[in-house]
């Protein structure tokens, strides 16, 4: 959350993005471009996630997600379009880039449909 306690803007999830992007190795460069969107509010079915959530890049049934409470970034499981699945969360390390390095083993794994394993 922003300091004064309300959910984070698009210009500031931009700044995330922009801040990550500037740490990401090839690969990582490569999957971004594979499943960024552009930002958009979803609801998510967390309770502490009222406001609804930035989501940043979609692939398969997976989602990457702001999480503005914890300040970082998070993978979840997603069934219908606009809504991040509470049932199934991975905060992972937080960082944009280490969730893309982890799609992008899976990914070349071929083991993208188990979105939680750690990778």
């Amino acid at each position: 959350m922003a300091k004064d306690g309300q959910p984070i803007s698009e210009e500031r999830i931009w700044d995330e993005i922009n801040d990550q992007w500037s740490l990401m190795d090839f690969r990582q460069r490569r999957m971004w471009d594979i499943v960024k969107i552009m930002p958009e509010k979803w609801g998510n079915q967390q309770k502490h996630y009222a406001h609804g959530s930035w989501v940043v890049a979609i692939i398969g049934d997976v989602v990457v997600w702001y999480d503005d409470i914890e300040e970082e970034f998070a993978r979840s499981l997603w069934a219908k379009y606009g809504i991040i699945n509470a049932g199934r969360y991975c905060a992972g390390s937080g960082e944009l880039r280490d969730h893309l390095r982890s799609l992008w083993m899976r990914f070349a794994a071929d083991d993208i449909g188990t979105p939680f394993h750690r990778g």
